[in-house]
């Protein structure tokens, strides 16, 4: 049985999983979109995502994620034909035709498929800011920092390098009574389409939207995390404390390429006396970037080197900040974190 279905639903579905599942080789499952009860879904071994999608009629099975998505982007039929075909998934426009082959041994699991609203808790006002001041103090690498980290009304992010955390109000504290464990991962799909409500089920964090687009998060089953450490490292050094100018995020953009050739080495130094900054950046092969700033002001001189990428993540909130013996500590309303100093 085939039958018609308007293109651009079936494109923005398929958007939708693109953006929040990273193929993998790791998760054959990751490469495929599924097509299952009446829904289009992505999998990978630790996120999931559901989207609702009027397929009834299309036997359940899994195709290629990006040899569906490019055909279907680049035609311009306003609607398509799509059903099976001699075992293959066949999508016919006007004037094209395609035939993609299908596998019925990658299905999705029909426990992430959580239907009932009544079920899911209201999610704070803040948990977007939230995540986006926390999440980059997180270490996708280490399963122990991989994910942010939600007590008693606050989101922490950390890892052996980096700290961060948000104040995400008072309401908070009842909206996530026990600690809570979301990935970062799930910003994009936050951003975007605005969930207003979250469950914990079964060892996985779900998120809905208003139409019933669901995404799946594996949470953790330790709680344990280490609360006291991240406050030590965020804790007020008793230094001097400086503000950095408003227009400083422009001025590390420049910088950028100058600063190294990968995120994770890219640095800048600061050097502050005399009513002005000055910022150095040096790349591996000797290519350097230097600009002055004037109107910045300390007690005492102050010369550091941090990490770029992480100063330019602080900077989008932070409005005082400290220097201390290794590390920068940059606070705002609700806001800390910590970044440490590098060697020149």
């Amino acid at each position: 049985m085939a039958i018609t279905i308007e293109r651009k639903v079936l494109v923005d579905g398929l958007q939708i999983i693109k953006d929040n599942i990273v193929p993998t080789e790791l998760s054959d499952a990751s490469n495929y979109v599924i097509l299952q009860n009446g829904r289009l879904h992505g999998y990978s071994d630790s996120v999931g995502i559901t989207v609702p999608l009027n397929v009834d009629g299309v036997p359940n099975c899994a195709v290629e994620m990006q040899l569906l998505y490019d055909f279907l982007r680049k035609m311009n039929d306003k609607e398509i034909l799509i059903g099976l075909h001699e075992g293959n998934l066949k999508l016919k426009g006007k004037n094209a035709v395609a035939e993609i082959a299908i596998r019925t041994d990658i299905t999705y699991p029909e426990t992430l498929i959580v239907l009932d609203e009544d079920k899911f808790i209201r999610l704070p006002e803040t948990f977007s800011a939230a995540l986006t001041f926390t999440g980059f103090a997180c270490d996708p690498e280490q399963s122990a920092y991989s994910r942010v980290a939600i007590f008693n009304g606050t989101a922490y992010g950390l890892s052996e390098r980096r700290a961060a955390s948000f104040f995400m109000g008072d309401e908070a504290r009842e909206l996530f009574p026990s600690v809570t464990f979301v990935s970062p991962e799930c910003l994009g799909f936050v951003n975007k389409l605005n969930p207003k409500k979250y469950l914990i089920s079964d060892g996985w964090f779900h998120l809905i939207d208003s139409t019933f687009k669901i995404y799946s998060t594996r949470t953790r089953a330790d709680n344990r995390f280490p609360f006291e450490l991240a406050e030590e490292l965020l804790a007020d050094s008793g230094e001097e404390v400086f503000r950095l100018p408003p227009d400083f995020a422009n001025v590390l953009e420049r910088a950028n390429p100058f600063s190294g050739k990968t995120a994770k080495v890219r640095k800048v130094s600061l050097d502050i006396r005399d009513n002005r900054l000055d910022l150095v950046a040096t790349r591996e092969d000797g290519s350097c970037y230097k600009e002055r700033c004037v109107g910045v002001n300390t007690q005492a001189p102050l010369n550091f080197t941090v990490n770029l990428r992480l100063l330019s993540d602080v900077i989008k909130l932070a409005e005082k900040y400290q220097i201390s013996s290794n590390k920068l500590v940059a606070t705002a309303p609700f806001f800390r974190a910590m970044c440490p100093l590098e060697s020149e």
